[in-house]
């Protein structure tokens, strides 16, 4: 499924970075997909959510919360959101849990 907004390119290493990873759950090329499409339009679900929350912590060595991202569900605005100060969060309990709840997804 293809978001039916107009295509907007990634504007910043952090952008293209994501576009990779949302490239990744989904297989939609890297070219269409717009930095301002709806998660959820664009055919990601809150399964793939969850892969995306452990890539994203892979790629950029941060931890966010996955409330995150239902809340900012765009690349441009997920990408402004998590590197604001307040937003970043390195919490070792919080990565632990997740990291056993995908253990026992995958």
């Amino acid at each position: 499924m293809l978001s039916h907004v107009d295509y907007i390119a990634p504007e910043n290493e952090e952008e293209v970075r994501m576009t990779k990873i949302v490239h990744q759950l989904i297989r939609i090329p890297e070219g269409k997909i717009s930095t301002i499409a709806n998660f959820f339009d664009l055919g990601i679900n809150s399964l793939e959510l969850m892969k995306m929350q452990h890539m994203v912590r892979s790629e950029f060595q941060i931890e966010l919360h996955i409330t995150t991202l239902f809340e900012h569900t765009t690349i441009k605005d997920l990408v402004a959101n998590i590197f604001s100060k307040e937003e970043v969060e390195v919490e070792e309990n919080i990565s632990e849990q997740i990291d056993d709840t995908l253990n026992d997804l995958f």
